[in-house]
């Protein structure tokens, strides 16, 4: 079963590691015990529950989240989630040279976290599906001469659909 543990990271391709496969997940497992006791026991306080807080102050947030910038940010992203789709659809089938694949693993899931507890929600102004909504939704008014009506969310839901959906997406990834 060890030697699956390597193999299950979509951008490992090979099976040579330069260690013996049992090294290397217990190393593993040895980082993930150790790095979550660490998180529990000097993250006492929850800071991102908070929507005022910003790492760096509000004005470097005020910044990223201008209309300019996220006008230039929402092209970017959509372009690049058409590269990625492209890329991912057309592109090589070798895991170390797909864009597809290093951008939306090595980028999304690790740059995003990173520059957003340095510098705030970066991921919004980049957000494609946002740029796409907001332009939709600006057509619309144009259009139809009105805003479109917005649906509250059901609090008697909670953050189970979130839950669920993370749940599902680890799931997916696992599997």
């Amino acid at each position: 079963m060890s030697i699956f543990i390597p193999l299950a990271h979509a951008l490992v391709a090979r099976k040579d590691l330069p260690i013996p496969a049992w090294l290397f997940a217990w190393g593993a497992s040895i980082v993930l015990i150790i790095s979550f006791f660490a998180l529990s026991a000097a993250w006492r306080k929850p800071r991102f529950e908070e929507e005022r807080w910003r790492p760096l102050g509000a004005g470097l947030s005020r910044r990223l989240l201008s209309l300019p910038v996220q006008l230039f940010c929402g092209v970017l992203g959509v372009l690049l989630l058409g590269l990625s789709i492209y890329t991912g659809l057309h592109g090589t089938e070798a895991p170390d040279r797909n864009f597809a694949l290093t951008f939306l693993f090595v980028t999304t899931w690790l740059g995003f976290p990173l520059f957003s507890v340095i510098f705030g929600d970066v991921f919004r102004p980049f957000n494609p599906w946002r740029a796409v909504g907001r332009v939709v939704g600006g057509a619309f008014s144009a259009i139809a001469g009105q805003r479109p009506a917005h649906f509250g969310y059901p609090e008697a839901l909670g953050r189970w659909p979130a839950a669920v959906g993370l749940l599902a997406f680890v799931w997916l990834v696992v599997v």
